[in-house]
């Protein structure tokens, strides 16, 4: 089994916008198969909110490939 491992930056970048990071994002999950989800301390109402997200651009991007996929 090979592994290609991405660390990025995540949400909430210090330095960068929402659009940077949603875009650093989308190309992680873009490249990979699986998605580990990193928080430091307890998980609180922002990192659900960011889960949340995370989980409606993957049923997206699923949805999206799926259709190009019974198109073909």
């Amino acid at each position: 089994m090979k592994a290609i491992i991405i660390d990025t930056e995540g949400f909430g970048g210090m330095d960068e916008n929402v659009n940077h990071d949603t875009r650093i994002f989308l190309f992680s999950l873009l490249l990979s198969s699986y998605f580990i989800y990193n928080s430091v301390g307890n998980i609180d109402e922002n990192a659900l909110n960011t889960l949340n997200l995370i989980v409606n651009l993957a049923k997206v991007l699923y949805h999206i490939i799926i259709g190009h996929t019974i198109k073909q």
